[in-house]
């Protein structure tokens, strides 16, 4: 009877600690107003995204929500604003596979992979991926 009482108890202290550091990650997520990832079915006409990576931050301001696309600016840690224009957000990816495929995520900003996008178009001359990416940030 005592050993059931004991793991009752140390269930209910893991119980308790698992909602805490639940509760604490999500108070750190929302504190720091960073995202791990950014689905694009979330984001509203209007929405400006900021994306870091190591030596760029990215501003994407999302004007179709229906085809994902930004007008988009690059900022160069230390250096001025560059406009890259109009902009198809793809999806998260790694990079270059093995064979020289890349894969790509649809629909998925993802924090710690590289954002491909579209400049003016889809085709695959005009394709950029960024750095990976540091944070993912949303202004409504």
């Amino acid at each position: 009877m005592n050993n059931r009482k004991n793991r009752i108890a140390v269930m209910a202290c893991l119980g308790a600690w698992l909602l805490g550091t639940a509760i604490a990650f999500s108070a750190d997520q929302l504190a720091s107003g960073t995202l791990d990832h950014l689905h694009f079915s979330d984001l509203k006409l209007g929405d400006t995204i900021v994306l870091e990576t190591a030596s760029e931050t990215y501003e994407l301001k999302i004007i179709d929500t229906h085809r994902v696309s930004a007008m988009a600016n690059r900022i160069k840690t230390g250096s001025t604003s560059e406009s890259l224009g109009f902009v198809r957000l793809l999806g998260a990816t790694s990079g270059k596979q093995r064979g020289g495929l890349t894969l790509v995520e649809m629909g998925v900003i993802r924090d710690g992979m590289k954002l491909e996008l579209g400049l003016g178009d889809l085709h695959s001359a005009n394709r950029f991926q960024t750095e990976p990416i540091t944070a993912i940030k949303i202004n409504n």
